[in-house]
């Protein structure tokens, strides 16, 4: 099974990662844990969660207000296209 990220995704978490550390030092480290623990869980179970189309879905973290928006078309084909914040772009 192969779990890949989009390069606006990747950019998108480092800055989400830096804006944490600068609110507090070691936040950002728990937002990259939570996100590596929710990538395992859809890699694991792409189709668990909330659709958003055929071949799209969103997982919602628990602890920090984002989405991984993700599509996939056969289970060993997985990518993170969005790591969307839920109150700054709700509809994104």
């Amino acid at each position: 099974m192969s779990l890949r990220w989009a390069k606006v995704a990747r950019t998108e978490l480092e800055e989400a990662v830096q804006w944490y550390e600068a609110q507090m030092p070691g936040l950002g480290d728990k937002l990259v844990a939570e996100i590596l623990t929710a990538s395992a869980l859809i890699e694991q179970f792409p189709a668990a969660w909330h659709p958003l189309s055929i071949h799209a879905r969103s997982h919602r973290l628990n602890r920090f207000p984002f989405c991984l928006i993700y599509t996939y078309k056969a289970e060993d084909d997985i990518r993170i296209v969005a790591l969307a914040h839920q109150h700054r772009r709700p509809s994104y």
